[in-house]
């Protein structure tokens, strides 16, 4: 009698396995087809799920860590009020996280543990790359891009964690794996703050000094400096002569006024060449990079506004990357050379559109135009 009645158990269970493997399969037809506009909108209850549940290692929401992380507030970013594009929240405990609001574009867009993400004083890069996101998102709109079947599982894993997509003739069907690369540097300098007192009065340092000096202190070298003496994180006299000596004229010939400092940027890979270093410089491309960080070696980025064109000029300097079944998701981490501000984890191996083959539209390499990588000493 009691082992009728466990096989009457196992049965309703398979049925009732069966009926959400079908209605799961529903949804999926359904998202294969032109959806209306408000099945991709992202609102804010599902935000703060999703930002509460982050968990930094796998890039995604999850159920995994003990504690939901408490929000200390959530601001919506985009032209128009009513429709934003994306949202930053913010953590009482530090750090913050970029979440979009738009299904067709990855989830997380950047994160950080570090910190607090503000609109106010925010470096232009930044400001930069949050228009060229919104921008992307705007356009996947206008045009009702249908969403790539992978970033649609991420957001399903987003969504409901506690319920793990099912995969069909697969061996290991809840394999991940985490690759976790840098973030290389240690030191968290910036333009101020005494960094600048042997600049002329009232100049910051210039961006791409702070980018080559943070390079070079991280492989010390070359050896006749003292190194030792560059604190990680306090302006010492050594550090803030070095950073003005890479500015002087025989070196970066930085244009120094109070209200920034700048130099061409075409001239940095030979700087570095001048201290002792390898160093090429190309037109941005994110397989490069993460060959370069995997190889352990950090590189300088840099971008342009098309419109005022300014720029500045930071360290890549580390790599996440989270494989799934469904799917995989790589995040670059940043040191915008602003102390710890901002640095983190942003999205950027992939900002462009393919229809039929055609490329469509390619916002990674409009924005990120150049970098300098294979930096290490000869």
């Amino acid at each position: 009698m009691k082992i009728n009645l466990l096989i009457t158990f196992f049965i309703i269970l398979f049925f009732l396995g069966c009926q959400s493997n079908i209605e799961n399969e529903t949804i999926k037809n359904i998202q294969s087809d032109n959806l209306p506009e408000k099945f991709f909108s992202v609102d804010s209850n599902l935000v703060v799920g999703i930002a509460q549940r982050l968990n930094r290692y796998t890039l995604i929401s999850t159920k995994s860590i003990h504690q939901e992380k408490e929000i200390k507030n959530i601001v919506s970013y985009g032209k128009e009020r009513s429709l934003p594009t994306l949202y930053i929240v913010n953590y009482e405990s530090k750090g913050f996280s970029i979440i979009s609001a738009d299904k067709r574009v990855y989830p997380i867009l950047g994160f950080s543990d570090e910190g607090e993400f503000s609109l106010d004083n925010a470096p232009e890069v930044v400001t930069l790359w949050l228009e060229w996101v919104s921008e992307h998102i705007t356009r996947c709109r206008n045009q009702n891009f249908q969403p790539d079947p992978m970033i649609t599982s991420m957001w399903n894993s987003a969504e409901c964690p506690e319920k793990p997509l099912k995969m069909v003739n697969c061996d290991d069907p809840d394999h991940t794996s985490q690759i976790v690369k840098g973030p290389y540097l240690k030191t968290s300098w910036n333009q101020r703050n005494n960094y600048n007192k042997y600049c002329p009065t009232n100049c910051p340092v210039g961006c791409t000094a702070v980018a080559i000096g943070q390079i070079m202190r991280f492989w010390e070298y070359p050896k006749s400096y003292n190194w030792a003496a560059m604190s990680f994180n306090n302006a010492t006299g050594v550090t803030a002569r070095f950073l003005a000596e890479l500015g002087n004229k025989d070196h970066l010939n930085m244009d120094y006024t109070p209200n920034g400092s700048s130099a061409r940027n075409t001239v940095l890979d030979n700087v570095l060449r001048g201290y002792g270093y390898n160093a090429s410089r190309e037109k941005y491309n994110y397989a490069k990079v993460k060959s370069e960080i995997f190889s352990g070696r950090p590189v300088i980025l840099s971008g342009v506004n098309q419109v005022s064109g300014s720029g500045h000029a930071w360290v890549c300097d580390g790599i996440q990357i989270y494989n799934s079944t469904m799917y995989s998701y790589s995040m670059l981490h940043m040191n915008f050379g602003n102390s710890e501000k901002y640095n983190g984890y942003y999205q950027l191996d992939n900002w462009s559109y393919i229809e039929d083959g055609k490329l469509i539209f390619d916002y990674t390499t409009n924005f990120f135009h150049r970098m300098i990588i294979s930096i290490y000493p000869k």
